[in-house]
C-alpha cells in the first residue's frame, strides 16, 4: 500500500496518495515515513494544519527526523507562523548543515518574519 501511495505521489495524484497513506497508518501507525510522505501530500494540497499534525506524529516516533522538521517548517510557513518555521529549519540545519533547501527556506522565512513584524508595528 505504501508503494502504491509513493507511485501516486510520483504521478502528482496527491489526494489519492493521502488516502493510501491513511490506509497504511490504519494498519501500522508507528511508521515515521508514512507520516512524512502523507505530510508532503498535504503540503501539495495546501492542507497545512494536517501536514503539521503528521510531522508532529513523525517526530514523536523519530525525534531527529530531518524530513519531518523540514516539512513541518513548510507547514508552519503555510500557516504564516514564521517563527515556528524558522525554529524547525534551524533544527534541520543543526542535524545536517548541508541541507541547502533548508538554508534557502530559512532565509525566505526570516524575511517573511521581518515583514510581518514590521506590518504589525505599523498596524
Amino acid at each position: 500500500m505504501k508503494q502504491e501511495g509513493n507511485e501516486l505521489v510520483k504521478n502528482s495524484q496527491f489526494q489519492g496518495a493521502v488516502d493510501k497513506y491513511s490506509e497504511c497508518l490504519a494498519i501500522k501507525s508507528d511508521e515515521c515515513a508514512i507520516y512524512t510522505n502523507r505530510a508532503l501530500c498535504y503540503l501539495k494540497l495546501d492542507c497545512f494544519a494536517e501536514a503539521k499534525r503528521d510531522c508532529d506524529s513523525a517526530l514523536q516516533i523519530e525525534p531527529n527526523n530531518k524530513k519531518a522538521f523540514y516539512r513541518r517548517a513548510l507547514a508552519h510557513k503555510g500557516l504564516k507562523d514564521y517563527l515556528s518555521a524558522s525554529t524547525d529549519l534551524q533544527e534541520v540545519l543543526q542535524l545536517d548543515p548541508k541541507v541547502q533547501e533548508a538554508e534557502q527556506e530559512l532565509e525566505l522565512v526570516t524575511n517573511l518574519l521581518r515583514e510581518s513584524l514590521m506590518d504589525n508595528a505599523q498596524g
